[in-house]
């Protein structure tokens, strides 16, 4: 039998998810796309457990905004260790000059990185990939 606040947690859980859903949507629709479903294998999936192992070690930062209850927040690829709130990504997570414009998964630089996220419960794992590489990975969507 769950305790009343194992119930609470899973509701906050869910209710974080839910919150973060909507957030992407938003994001997706004001950059003209919808948001895809994208595997938790291959390289997504190593992302994935790369950031969960971060995390279960105790070894991420959060902004004063990210509470110890669950709640929407973002975190990156090119950052590990580091979640925050919305508000606060555009700056704790901006991507240092000499990674700017570096594809996150073969590290090559290019003239255009397809920005995208990797939904892992309620945090959204923001990725930026080059153009083979977004699509060898089928997550390329908008104008080229």
């Amino acid at each position: 039998m769950r305790t009343a606040a194992e119930t609470a947690r899973e509701d906050q859980m869910r209710a974080a998810c839910a919150e973060l859903d909507t957030i992407l949507a938003k994001v997706a629709a004001s950059a003209g796309t919808t948001p895809i479903d994208i595997p938790h294998d291959g390289w997504f999936g190593n992302q994935a457990k790369a950031f969960l192992d971060l995390f279960r070690a105790g070894n991420v930062q959060a902004c004063r905004h990210v509470a110890s209850s669950p709640t929407a927040c973002m975190a990156a690829v090119w950052k590990p260790g580091i979640v925050v709130c919305f508000p606060c990504s555009a700056f704790a997570l901006r991507a240092a000059p000499e990674e700017d414009n570096r594809c996150d998964r073969c590290r090559r630089h290019t003239d255009r990185i397809f920005p995208g996220s990797l939904p892992i419960g309620p945090v959204a794992l923001a990725y930026g990939l080059c153009r083979q590489c977004s699509d060898d990975l089928g997550v390329r969507q908008g104008r080229s």
